[in-house]
């Protein structure tokens, strides 16, 4: 599944201005590795199980966090089922794009991974949707978070945009199934 026009537009519009803006590099290249934002996320959460004003607010958070990690697991099962599809043979920019290859060379790594679905959006999403329920500020920051990261993957020339926004699906979706199964255990989990 290649991309369409619109969508290598898109891309281009966002990955043509890597290398040439030095403050936008050094920004991407912080958040579109594997470290600094899921480090980031996890620190978010740690602080959320411990930090409450009531301990009904520290409860209820404490149950987002767990969601939260439930939705991890169900978003990666659900990206790895769909990287044994067709939709996996879609290429990455780098692989068909000269500039998106110099760009993902010079600020990240060429994963070997699928492209379609972004896991790293998956993930992001799936704890920032797990959190917005009962701490909107907190989880709309996480998800903000995420979506830089999704932005700067673009930059990079790592992933096409339908990449982050298809991953960024499936997170809020695993959130949703993820929040949903607590529910039927709310016995186990009380």
């Amino acid at each position: 599944m290649n991309p369409g026009e619109r969508e290598m537009a898109l891309f281009h519009a966002i990955n043509r201005m890597a290398g040439d803006q030095w403050l936008l590099d050094w920004v991407a290249r912080a958040f579109v590795g594997d470290y600094f934002v899921p480090v980031v996320l996890s620190l978010s959460l740690l602080a959320l199980w411990f930090a409450a004003r009531t301990p009904h607010l520290r409860e209820r958070q404490q149950r987002a966090v767990i969601a939260g990690a439930i939705a991890i697991a169900i978003a990666n099962v659900m990206v790895m089922t769909l990287n044994g599809t067709e939709w996996a043979l879609r290429p990455r920019p780098f692989d068909i794009d000269p500039h998106a290859a110099m760009s993902a060379s010079a600020l990240f790594y060429a994963p070997p991974d699928p492209s379609f679905p972004s896991n790293s959006m998956a993930v992001g999403f799936a704890l920032a949707a797990s959190i917005v329920r009962v701490n909107r500020p907190f989880g709309i920051a996480m998800g903000l978070i995420a979506a830089l990261m999704g932005l700067s993957r673009v930059y990079a020339g790592i992933h096409f945009p339908a990449d982050i926004v298809g991953g960024a699906a499936i997170g809020v979706l695993a959130s949703l199934v993820s929040v949903t199964l607590l529910r039927f255990m709310e016995p186990l989990t009380a």
